[in-house]
């Protein structure tokens, strides 16, 4: 609601009185902004790490778990690998779409486009969605393995 106060404002011929009351907002704005773009690069680079890492040792160790040689349980052990790979699908989407959102939100501005829409259009939310699904994705395949371990340990 900040942008949108923002950009009608600074749209309207009231003078650099507003302009300079609103200095201060726009500072702590921007600094709010940047600390979520940093935020969400750092999530998205541990959600991958994490799911890209978890992968990359189940499929190395995952003989070790399995007693006597025939393993039970294995969808769980299925579902937790396409779970993981779901997790790393989706940040990367999240990333690609995450880039095309901004190039929208800056087209929308620069076109001075209606305060009541969305910046970024369907992308971001689709961001947004895809960004919890990525985690959500990840937790449920450690969930999955933890029962095949767990099954056949």
């Amino acid at each position: 609601m900040a942008a949108k106060y923002h950009m009608i404002v600074s749209r309207t011929d009231v003078g650099s009185r507003y302009d300079k009351e609103l200095q201060p907002v726009n500072a702590y704005r921007d600094r709010l902004l940047d600390a979520e773009q940093r935020s969400q690069g750092e999530y998205d680079r541990l959600v991958a790490s994490l799911s890209g890492g978890a992968l990359g040792v189940s499929f190395a160790f995952v003989g070790q778990f399995i007693k006597n040689g025939a393993p039970t349980h294995k969808p769980c052990l299925e579902a937790a690998w396409t779970l993981w790979v779901l997790s790393l699908i989706f940040v990367l989407a999240s990333h690609l779409l995450s880039v095309s959102a901004l190039r929208r939100a800056v087209k929308q501005l620069d076109t001075g486009s209606n305060p009541n829409d969305r910046l970024g259009g369907y992308r971001d939310q689709a961001v947004a969605i895809l960004n919890y699904s990525s985690g959500t994705a990840f937790i449920f395949g450690t969930i999955s393995v933890g029962f095949f371990v767990f099954a056949n340990m």
